[in-house]
């Protein structure tokens, strides 16, 4: 019977992931895998240098960085730079795991933006809550991450790509409605948004957890998952 429940589940997740993939401007699982195999390699000092910057973030105990905080956690292996290398968008993945009360996962765009030659990453406003029972997994059944990153693209990088001939290259138009209106008051001059990102930027360190109001949980991440 588990087994058969178990199979239920795998062919209710990629039914699900095939109607995300025929979707208008939808990021399929596809798409990403083949965009993460021809450049990750390109912009992986600056994926660790965004990891490792979100666990220092995380082990911190910053307010914003609370779900990451509280959860296991990674960065997704997809990151998207745009074309004159200043300003980026990746997703946090956070997980609640197995045996939990609240089992919704969650994940949130994380936003970077290089200013005199140095990264700087702060947390965007974008979130995606996937609930489980949705997407047929359960409080003991989390889903793997390789589906945990297909819906988080799916939902927060829609419209990111673009295809260049045979390629496929990150929008520049979509980063910039990132950064100048998603969010933002739109009535805001670029120097405006340029000042409020240097503010969310230094800002956060303002903000910290009390961690005596938190149980001890296991925090983790993974570099590099597979997906």
């Amino acid at each position: 019977m588990d087994t058969l429940r178990n199979v239920y589940r795998l062919v209710f997740v990629v039914y699900s992931l095939l109607i995300f993939s025929c979707s208008s401007n939808s990021l399929s699982s596809k798409i990403s895998k083949e965009f993460i195999d021809a450049n990750f390699k390109d912009y992986e000092p600056v994926y660790n240098l965004l990891l490792d910057s979100s666990n220092f973030y995380v082990e911190s105990a910053l307010k914003t960085f609370g779900g990451e905080y509280t959860s296991n956690w990674f960065l997704d292996s997809m990151i998207c730079i745009n074309s004159t290398n200043d300003k980026l968008v990746g997703i946090l993945i956070s997980s609640k795991g197995n045996g939990s009360e609240n089992f919704i996962d969650m994940a949130t765009k994380i936003l970077g933006k290089q200013i005199d030659g140095k990264w700087y990453f702060w947390k965007g406003i974008e979130t995606f809550a996937i609930v489980r029972e949705e997407f047929g997994y359960s409080e003991n059944n989390a889903p793997p991450v390789i589906v945990l990153s297909s819906l988080a693209r799916h939902y927060l990088l829609t419209s990111a790509l673009v295809k260049q001939q045979s390629n496929y290259e990150v929008n520049d138009e979509w980063i910039n409605k990132i950064f100048y209106t998603t969010g933002y008051d739109p009535t805001y001059t670029k120097e405006q948004s340029d000042s409020l990102h240097w503010h969310l930027i230094m800002d956060k360190w303002n903000h910290k957890i009390d961690t005596n109001e938190y149980k001890p949980l296991k925090k983790f991440h993974k570099d590099k998952p597979t997906s």
